[in-house]
């Protein structure tokens, strides 16, 4: 069952440069208690897929294409019906969860909060014992140590592991059918790093919700994901399962990402970086976008701009495989 659709999805801003377009032509569709990996450097736009799908963009921010989840039309819908969306349906838990949290207001108060509004949402009255209760078997739930004593603290008294389990906390007191993680764990250490990817996995087996795990490292995409979206430039390069993205990669540039990952089995040998640097939005190639980085790339690459192709269970936008 797709629970949501992403159609030819365009995102500009109009800047004193013209408009600048960071997403040109996205699909995706994601099933009910699926993981997607969305992979790639800084500046890709994977983020910009994130904020879209929750419509939390800026206000010179052009929006065009489909996003539906369910029947729900996320492009054309009133502020105040986004509103009703985001946190039931969809929930964004950002790559610096500090700006998910009121820094005045303790960590109890914003967790009951986030409880009463659910059950106002879904018309339902609990009062304030009840959302307390809640909120204490939320952290409990998720290996947070004496919950009791966080819910009276503030956020700066936490560490960042703790701040973004208490956000993902919220995300489960929500019980949004969609969990768009943004680089969660790109601030902390390899052992709360891994906590973290180990609740999203919990809460996508446990209540079944489905996740879009946003992630400059394929490695980790590969790590908690079924299928990974490599992006480049604002568009999508390669699609496809996990497994097959990871041990056989088609698009060059998903094969320049693997390729930079240390492997700890060699112990010789330089690691391969991709030559050069993503392109500048106000200055895009005027053929394939990794043209100028790609080292098959071939005459037509530099003129024409790949479509998407489908070469067994896999989405790609390369002519080397037409």
């Amino acid at each position: 069952m797709t629970l949501l659709h992403i159609e030819n999805l365009q995102v500009s801003y109009k800047t004193l440069r013209g408009e600048v377009r960071i997403l040109d032509g996205v699909d995706l569709d994601i099933d009910k208690g699926e993981i997607v990996g969305v992979v790639g450097e800084s500046g890709s736009g994977k983020s910009t897929l994130g904020h879209s799908i929750v419509r939390l963009l800026p206000y010179n921010a052009k929006l065009q294409g489909k996003i539906l989840i369910e029947d729900f039309d996320v492009v054309k819908a009133s502020e105040k019906q986004m509103y009703s969306l985001r946190g039931t349906s969809v929930f964004m838990v950002f790559q610096n969860p500090l700006n998910s949290l009121n820094p005045v207001k303790t960590v109890g108060h914003q967790l009951i909060e986030t409880s009463l509004i659910r059950h106002q949402k879904e018309g339902k009255k609990v009062d304030k014992d009840e959302a307390y209760r809640e909120s204490i078997s939320a952290l409990k739930d998720l290996r947070l140590p004496d919950p009791e004593n966080i819910m009276k603290r503030y956020p700066h008294q936490l560490s960042g592991g703790q701040i973004q389990r208490i956000v993902i906390a919220m995300s489960m007191l929500l019980k949004p059918k969609i969990l768009i993680a943004d680089e969660p764990t790109s601030a902390l250490d390899v052992t709360v790093q891994a906590q973290v990817v180990k609740l999203l996995k919990q809460l996508n087996s446990e209540l079944g919700v489905s996740v879009i795990f946003i992630t400059h490292d394929i490695a980790l995409a590969y790590a908690i994901s079924s299928r990974i979206l490599v992006l480049y430039g604002g568009q999508v390069m390669e699609d496809g399962p996990s497994e097959d993205v990871i041990k056989v990669p088609l698009h060059p540039y998903s094969q320049g990402l693997i390729s930079s990952i240390p492997n700890i089995n060699k112990s010789e040998g330089k690691l391969k970086a991709i030559p050069g640097s993503p392109p500048s939005f106000t200055n895009l190639p005027k053929g394939c976008r990794f043209y100028p980085r790609c080292e098959k790339a071939m005459d037509k690459c530099r003129e024409q701009v790949p479509g998407i192709l489908y070469k067994g269970n896999r989405h790609l936008r390369c002519f080397l495989y037409e």
